[in-house]
């Protein structure tokens, strides 16, 4: 890698899967690391993306089995479905845990794409000899 002005750029982001740790990418320009984020975020949306809606699941046990196939969002065509979660209890019944997709509106999904794209960040380095 050729260094021009002794700077790098350095593409840093919590991963855009829960799976995943911290990432750390170095580029010679700035450019690189720009193309190198869309590539991301087209990775992400890829990964996002579904034939049909995942089907609800009922049960702490098929959650316990399913979660890594649940993201937080998912694509479904040209929509979007964002992942509930919740648990209800009544009195005299057993706790049932759950998981679905409920569309979400353009609003929602573009504050939620800002969000994700705000985790892919830049930044400048310099290197001193």
């Amino acid at each position: 890698m050729e260094l021009v002005n002794n700077s790098v750029w350095i593409l840093k982001y919590d991963s855009l899967d829960y799976d995943e740790n911290e990432q750390l990418v170095v580029f010679s320009s700035k450019e690189y690391a720009e193309e190198y984020k869309k590539t991301v975020i087209d990775n992400w949306i890829n990964s996002i993306t579904r034939e049909a809606v995942p089907r609800r699941l009922d049960s702490r046990a098929e959650i316990e089995q399913n979660a890594k196939y649940y993201p937080e969002a998912v694509r479904v065509f040209k929509d979007y479905y964002s992942l509930v979660k919740g648990w209800k209890s009544e009195p005299g019944f057993k706790t049932i845990e759950y998981r679905y997709y409920e569309q979400m509106s353009d609003e929602e999904w573009d504050k939620y794409y800002k969000k994700v794209k705000s985790k892919l960040v830049i930044e400048n380095h310099t290197i001193l000899k």
